[in-house]
């Protein structure tokens, strides 16, 4: 998972935040208890988690990618 810190300036007050992200890439397909529990324990470190769904390569997925994402 890669994390990335992000500045951010409150123009209203002036002041400059720091957001933590997490991206979490994947095919999730499908998604298990197991992924949940990754993104559940980097929610604990970070401020958000982007999970990146990926249909790119050649394997048999048991969802397209519309379900996956639903």
């Amino acid at each position: 998972m890669h994390v990335e810190k992000i500045c951010r300036r409150n123009i209203v007050q002036g002041i400059i935040t720091m957001i933590k992200k997490a991206i979490y890439p994947g095919t999730f397909d499908p998604i298990t208890y197991g992924h949940i529990d990754v993104i559940k324990k980097a929610l604990k470190i970070v401020d958000q988690v982007i999970v990146a769904i990926s249909n790119g390569n050649d394997k048999n997925y048991l969802f397209d990618i519309e379900e996956t994402v639903s």
